[in-house]
């Protein structure tokens, strides 16, 4: 099945089959439908309290009389969303560099907008070596007919750690890892075994660590527990579909 990846408007990221049938993203899903835990609000808070202090000190210092204390407030409740995006645009850096390593490809241009890039890679080497990987696909478009979602898989490989060569898929995370991401693995992988009839033994979600340029497995789920995380995505998929009114709900 080729699939093109897209936006659509209302509803977030959606794939597009040959025949135009459209399939919600599997992220777009459970971001739309699962709500954060408490972890974030703790967060942004502490976010939002470090960026007033430091306006505030700094306005102190400069002998400033007249600063708004309102204004500095305003600005420091902004603090989480400029961090998460520039966060996040060096976590998808690192992620496009990884890809072009996975595929063989040369990482020179990323190597010169980010030395860091180095211990991103060797930190997957590492990894690689650990679990014995062989690449199979890379940043592939998969979907699901029976159940209507799809999604890209960052890695597909063969493995040869433990008990012969085993089937895995991996995604590589820029964002926190939470338990919904289970429910991501849990459905690439009916999706994969619908459509290649080889079921994954194995996937992982690992973290690529921003601050430290480093690569971590950060969790996984086995076989037998696909088919209750799966069951747990297609809770949150029919809510979804019901709050959308779209793909039937």
């Amino acid at each position: 099945m080729n699939l093109k990846r897209t936006y659509k408007r209302g509803i977030g990221r959606v794939y597009v089959d040959n025949d135009n049938r459209e399939y919600p993203s599997v992220t777009t899903v459970l971001g739309s439908t699962l709500a954060p835990g408490p972890w974030l609000e703790k967060w942004k808070k502490k976010l939002q309290r470090e960026a007033f202090r430091e306006q505030y000190e700094t306005c102190k210092l400069k002998g400033d009389q007249y600063f708004d204390v309102y204004d500095i407030f305003d600005e420091s409740l902004e603090a989480p969303n400029i961090y998460r995006n520039s966060k996040g645009d060096l976590g998808t850096f690192y992620h496009h560099a990884i890809e072009a390593y996975l595929k063989g490809t040369p990482t020179n241009e990323y190597l010169a907008q980010d030395p860091r890039v180095e211990d991103v890679l060797n930190s997957v080497a590492d990894w690689e070596e650990k679990h014995k990987i062989s690449p199979v696909k890379i940043e592939h478009y998969i979907a699901s007919k029976r159940w209507g979602f799809a999604g890209t898989i960052d890695l597909v490989a063969h493995t040869t750690r433990d008990h012969g060569k085993e089937l895995v898929l991996v995604d590589w995370k820029t964002g926190s890892t939470q338990e919904d991401q289970k429910m991501q693995l849990a459905a690439y992988c009916i999706a994969y075994e619908e459509t290649y009839n080889e079921g994954p033994n194995i996937a992982f979600f690992c973290k690529i660590d921003v601050e430290k340029a480093t690569v971590r497995e950060a969790g996984h789920i086995h076989n037998y527990e696909i088919s209750r995380q799966f069951d747990l995505f297609l809770a949150a998929f029919k809510l979804w579909k019901h709050r959308t009114k779209a793909y039937g709900g």
